[in-house]
């Protein structure tokens, strides 16, 4: 099975920048494999939108997914959280295996708030968060229906 290792830390403080980036990956993955009779994907749940997630586990499903991954915390959040029961429910609806992967869900990001600290330059994430928004629009753009 094919687990994504980019997914082992937060990538970015946008729930819904993180959550395009994850639903992106998942599209890659089932195009990767999808003509592979030995290649089985796991799909990365975009954990920190909950109603993301649960439409993403129906259409990973019937991509071709096997099983779902996750890091241990959703930022600060137990996975045995209340608004994450539905993401639960969803998985076992559609007969898919959660992975509770090793990985930080602390903000990766505290490594550029460190960076900008030691450097003091903050152009360079600035483009970047204009580089996730218009990644973020054209995941939605490309969304079917």
């Amino acid at each position: 099975m094919i687990y994504s290792s980019l997914f082992g830390t937060q990538l970015s403080r946008d729930d819904e920048f993180e959550s395009a980036l994850q639903i992106s990956y998942n599209r890659w993955i089932a195009e990767c494999c999808a003509e592979s009779d030995r290649l089985r994907w796991v799909a990365v749940l975009p954990m920190r939108t909950p109603e993301l997630a649960v439409k993403e586990i129906a259409r990973v499903k019937e991509a071709g997914a096997v099983d779902l991954m996750t890091l241990g915390t959703v930022g600060a959040k137990m996975l045995h959280a209340p608004e994450f029961e539905r993401i639960w429910a969803a998985a076992a609806d559609h007969d898919l295996p959660v992975a509770v992967h090793v990985g930080w869900s602390d903000p990766g990001t505290r490594f550029r708030e460190r960076l900008h600290h030691w450097t003091g330059n903050n152009d360079r994430w600035r483009r970047g968060d204009a580089v996730a928004k218009r990644t973020v629009d054209v995941v939605r753009q490309s969304e079917p229906g």
